[in-house]
């Protein structure tokens, strides 16, 4: 049981971490957060009232494609057998090999296209862990939750609080940390520096795989 919280556990931290890393990617490379639809909503409203109607298209198509990317996370465990786990890491790989080859000098919003698409799916197929709900792509209600548990404690001094705050923070450090790697991965190597998050979508299908054969000895064992 032990095991296979840790796996959940470091599975969802290191989506956060890339939730980090493809967060700061997106707005180094085009000046926008293309992890969520609140800025590219906005970003459709100022196109209409600007008479933008390319733009807006384009924002539209990319809010229509966030919206199918969810829906996927509730289809594919309904209605197959496949891991919406694996399929989002698939995902994530084929978007950092994607956006490594888009030419630098290219910044527009359709070229952030792939990272909505991962993030969005990403969000479904790993929703939080240890029995808390969290997103793996964006903070402000983790920042939130880290608030509250640490108030909440300092009240009562219940331990569930003091856990809420460190799951939380754990998941701020590690969006974070995205970011700082990011960031350097950019500075030294330029944008095609994204493909570092090959080795680690490597790393998450190890986790996966060992959970799963985890599981299976458990299950073995208890027969």
């Amino acid at each position: 049981m032990v095991k296979r919280i840790n796996y959940e556990l470091w599975l969802f931290y290191t989506a956060v971490f890339i939730g980090g890393f493809f967060g700061g990617y997106a707005m180094m490379r085009s000046g926008m957060f293309a992890s969520s639809q609140t800025m590219n909503i906005i970003s459709m409203a100022l196109n209409l009232l600007e008479c933008d109607f390319g733009e807006f298209l384009v924002r539209f198509g990319i809010m229509v494609l966030y919206a199918g990317a969810i829906a996927l996370g509730v289809l594919v465990p309904r209605y197959t057998r496949w891991d919406i786990r694996l399929l989002s890491i698939g995902v994530t790989a084929l978007a950092s090999l994607v956006m490594a080859f888009i030419p630098p000098r290219i910044t527009s919003t359709l070229s952030l296209l792939p990272i909505f698409v991962a993030m969005a799916l990403q969000w479904s197929a790993f929703p939080g862990a240890i029995g808390y709900q969290a997103a793996c792509i964006f903070l402000t209600n983790n920042f939130r939750q880290t608030v509250l548990g640490g108030v909440n404690y300092l009240c009562t001094k219940e331990k569930q609080y003091i856990s809420q705050f460190l799951f939380y923070a754990g998941d701020i450090f590690f969006f974070f940390l995205g970011f700082v790697v990011c960031y350097v991965g950019i500075k030294f190597a330029g944008f095609r520096s994204v493909a570092i998050l090959l080795p680690v979508t490597v790393l998450m299908f190890g986790l996966i795989l060992n959970e799963k054969k985890t599981t299976c000895s458990t299950t073995q064992r208890t027969l």
